[in-house]
């Protein structure tokens, strides 16, 4: 069992490793210089940007580059988003509760509809058994970008039980779908007090 264990383990660290390499390889072959997106807006002097290349080690070679981010990663430090111009650990840090807040709801949606679906095709054979089947089919066969569209459509435009974009302000029931966006249109009956006060 431990040699299993181990086995695995040691493969998950070789899927990862090549993935860094992937993902790393594909960003130096992006199009666009980093430092030149960096002074975006500013005076881009030579100086400049031998300035920003320096202090983000673009000049390292491509192996050194690699170990360095890979070392920070390992070791908690994640460097500074180029788009943000922030560090990367607190923007993942920000949106993590979000992001395990969907995972959870996710998990528990998936477990008590799965269970209870498949304890109710067990005990009723017949049309029931094959609708439940056919049913879990086609939602396995639908991507997930048109799944996503039509739940959206239905639960956020129709229903407004969840905003379209962000996390709105749940738990409060506020969602943006809700209230009009344009400042010029008063708030539907249905918009919260919160959507109200900031207009």
């Amino acid at each position: 069992m431990a040699g299993f264990l181990l086995w695995r383990l040691a493969g998950m660290a070789a899927i990862l490793g090549a993935s860094s390499i992937l993902v790393f390889g594909a960003l130096q072959l992006a199009p666009g210089d980093p430092a030149t997106f960096l002074l975006s807006g500013r005076s881009a002097t030579p100086e400049a940007l031998a300035a920003i290349r320096a202090q983000y080690r673009l000049d390292d070679p491509l192996p050194v580059q690699y170990l360095h981010w890979i070392g920070g990663v390992l070791t908690g430090d994640f460097g500074r988003s180029v788009q943000f111009r922030t560090d990367v650990g607190g923007l993942i840090a920000s949106r993590a509760p979000i992001t395990l807040t969907l995972i959870a709801m996710a998990f528990a949606l998936t477990m008590i509809l799965g269970v209870a679906l498949g304890v109710w095709s067990a005990t009723r054979p017949g049309a029931v058994d094959k609708a439940v089947l056919v049913g879990s089919s086609v939602a396995v066969a639908t991507p997930s970008f048109v799944l996503g569209f039509v739940l959206i459509a239905l639960f956020s435009v129709k229903l407004g039980w969840f905003p379209s974009i962000g996390a709105g302000d749940w738990p409060t029931g506020c969602t943006t779908s809700r209230c009009p966006p344009s400042p010029s249109r008063s708030p539907s009956p249905e918009c919260c007090p919160g959507c109200r006060a900031r207009r």
